[in-house]
Order: structure tokens, then C-alpha cells, then sequence
């Protein structure tokens, strides 16, 4: 017969070493998605200053349209840019500053409008440029 204390033991748990290396891929696996978030978050900012930059050149060209329409800025047949007629800028709130420019073109006057959106740091600037028909 074998005594008691001389007869295997069923080692259960884990090594100290399988631990370090469990507390090591949590800590890194917690890391990557905190930076996933933080990454998240400036993409949601991005998206939201992007989509206002968008409407306000929307309501700046569709006020310039309806001004040079009823103005009757645009006659036929004469073109070459028009700065003292068709240039301006404007602050808007919250920090967006416009800057507009037209060249008047045979039938139509092609405006460049320009949107920055400051916010902190950083500025989001969008640029849209379309032909507004006599």
C-alpha cells in the first residue's frame, strides 16, 4: 500500500505564466478597441461637420440662383469673370465662412462656392461648383 501523501495529486488551474499571458491579450485586446472607439468618434464629428459644410453650399447656391435669376445678372453672349458682381463671403454660425465667386458664360454663370467649417483645430472645407442656366 503507498501512503497518502506519496499518491499523484490532480494539478488543477493554470500556471503563473498562463495567466501573465491571459492578462496580456485582454489588456491588448481592451486597447485596440478603445482606439477603435476613439477613431470612431472623430469619423461621427468628420461626418457631422461634412454634412453641414453640404447644406449650407446647398442654401448659398440655391439663393444665389434665385438672386441672379430675378437680377437678370446674366445675359447673352457676354462672358469673363464678373468680380464685382458676383464674389462674396459670409460668416455663418457655428464657425462656417462661405466664399462664392461666378463667371458669367454664355447662358448660364458657373458659380464656385467654398465651405469651411471650423471646429476646435480642426476645418472641414467643401467645394461645390455648378451652372446656374439663364
Amino acid at each position: 500500500m503507498v501512503p497518502q501523501d506519496r499518491l499523484p495529486r490532480s494539478r488543477g488551474g493554470f500556471t503563473l505564466p498562463e495567466v501573465l499571458l491571459a492578462f496580456l491579450l485582454l489588456a491588448l485586446g481592451v486597447l485596440a478597441e478603445s482606439g477603435a472607439m476613439v477613431l470612431g468618434g472623430r469619423l461621427v464629428d468628420h461626418g457631422r461637420d461634412a454634412a453641414r459644410v453640404a447644406a449650407v453650399a446647398t442654401a448659398r447656391l440655391e439663393t444665389l440662383r434665385r438672386e441672379y435669376r430675378v437680377a437678370g445678372i446674366c445675359p447673352l453672349g457676354v462672358s469673363g469673370p464678373s468680380p464685382g458682381i458676383l464674389t462674396g463671403t459670409s460668416g455663418r454660425p457655428p464657425a462656417a465662412v462661405e466664399r462664392w465667386s461666378g463667371v458669367v458664360l454664355p447662358g448660364s454663370i458657373l458659380v464656385e462656392e467654398r465651405v469651411t467649417a471650423i471646429r476646435g483645430r480642426r476645418r472641414t472645407t467643401d467645394t461645390t461648383v455648378t451652372a446656374v442656366p439663364c
